[in-house]
């Protein structure tokens, strides 16, 4: 047997000492992790769950309509109860559950997979304006919600399903409305708009919508950081259709700002969109270092074009 010398002894007692020290200051055991119990409507719903996935979903409609109409309901069960009409094809019963469930629980992360089956419950039965008369009425009534956004978005998607692109516009600025920080759709609503603006070619209004979405990154530097996932690609395509306008100084502003930002996919895009325009204005020098910009980014998606440009322009040896 091991014999423990007086230095180990001192360096076992140091440790039980900071370990007493630490167990105090938290309480005891309770900083280990403790999986978190359900409460007994989560226990009921998941044996509920459980048969569903049997196959019994008479008693699952039923399990989840007693969760629902219990005094403290459990909403998910409302959620639950909906999903399963409609999947079983009881689509009128679905459909008036759905709309019961969003009103009554406007705040649930839920309401957004709710809303979006029930409006393609609409598309799929080719009764597109009884749908946008069900989530117009409910749109309106759930307007100074967070639901509110989550409704008009799946208008908008109804709309965009028959071709309607005025009526998918309009939702959409019901969710630009809102501003950046009134709705977490407030980015796919502005760059859709930008989309549909394209679409008809009315290069004014795309500019407006993509000046609007790139505006909303300028404030919020104000109050902390923010980074839409359409940064980028706006920038690209705002700086393009500057060039078309004619207004060449805004264009290279978009673009070198775009060329600077080290962690954008889009960066070596912008870069050769600007070397090529200042060959246009005959500035070569500029052209060439831009162009070589872009052939130092390792994986440059825009390397070849800008490599054949670097040797056409006579910039030198370098990327040969």
């Amino acid at each position: 047997m091991s014999r423990q010398g007086p230095i180990d002894v001192f360096a076992s007692g140091a440790i039980l000492a900071v370990a007493a020290a630490l167990l105090a200051a938290c309480g005891g055991p309770h900083g280990a992790y403790t999986p978190s119990v359900p409460t007994e409507a989560e226990a009921a719903r998941d044996a509920i769950r459980a048969l569903e996935r049997e196959g019994r979903v008479t008693e699952a409609l039923e399990g989840y309509r007693r969760l629902c109409e219990r005094e403290r309901p459990l909403g998910r069960a409302c959620y639950d109860r909906a999903r399963l009409l409609l999947r079983e094809g009881a689509v009128a019963a679905g459909r008036s559950e759905s709309l019961a469930f969003a009103r009554r629980f406007p705040d649930s992360a839920m309401v957004q997979p709710a809303v979006k089956r029930l409006a393609r419950s609409y598309f799929e039965t080719d009764e597109t304006e009884a749908g946008l008369a069900a989530l117009g009425a409910l749109s309106g009534e759930l307007a100074e919600t967070a639901a509110g956004a989550t409704v008009d978005r799946e208008i908008a998607r109804l709309y965009q399903w028959t071709g309607d692109a005025a009526g998918e516009s309009e939702a959409l600025e019901r969710i630009a409305a809102r501003g950046r920080w009134g709705s977490t759709l407030w980015d796919d609503a502005v760059w859709r708009l930008a989309l549909l603006a394209r679409a008809a070619g009315d290069d004014r209004e795309e500019e407006r919508q993509l000046s609007r979405l790139l505006a909303a990154r300028e404030r919020s530097r104000l109050i902390g950081s923010y980074a839409s996932p359409f940064h980028g690609a706006a920038l690209l395509r705002l700086g393009l259709l500057r060039e078309r306008a004619g207004d060449t100084r805004g264009a290279l502003e978009a673009l070198l700002e775009l060329g600077d930002e080290e962690t954008s996919r889009l960066r070596d895009d912008a870069l050769f969109e600007a070397a090529r325009i200042r060959l246009g204005q005959g500035d070569m020098g500029g052209a060439c270092a831009l162009l070589e910009r872009v052939l130092g980014i390792k994986d440059a998606s825009a390397a070849r074009k800008a490599r054949a440009l670097h040797r056409e322009s006579g910039c030198g040896e370098k990327g040969r």
